[in-house]
């Protein structure tokens, strides 16, 4: 379960960011408070997932499913464009996660 919880947390890093970036340097409320719950919600769950992981995986995994989920997010919801480089960085990101969890 921990990974699991793990992985959500990381999910939840990514919203934080992105309702961050439409709270407009904070001048959106709306958008403030889904930030400030979503990481709240993303630090409660990595929380409990070092209860079952060690802390330095733990962080990798929870910054590198962040990094991921928001560029996915960027590219799919708000347009942004990703390189072909890009995509190649992002494949070795994602085998790093898949190969820690492996390997923990």
């Amino acid at each position: 379960m921990s990974w699991f919880y793990l992985v959500l947390a990381g999910l939840f890093e990514a919203l934080w960011l992105v309702f961050l970036e439409k709270s407009a340097s904070f001048s959106n409320p709306r958008f403030v408070i889904l930030a400030c719950g979503s990481m709240a919600i993303s630090l409660y769950l990595f929380a409990i997932s070092i209860k079952g992981i060690a802390v330095a995986i733990a962080y990798m995994v929870w910054l590198g499913v962040g990094v991921f989920s928001l560029t996915v997010i960027n590219h799919v919801f708000l347009g942004s464009t990703i390189s072909l480089m890009q995509s190649a960085f992002m494949l070795m990101l994602f085998i790093a996660i898949i190969g820690l969890k492996a390997t923990s």
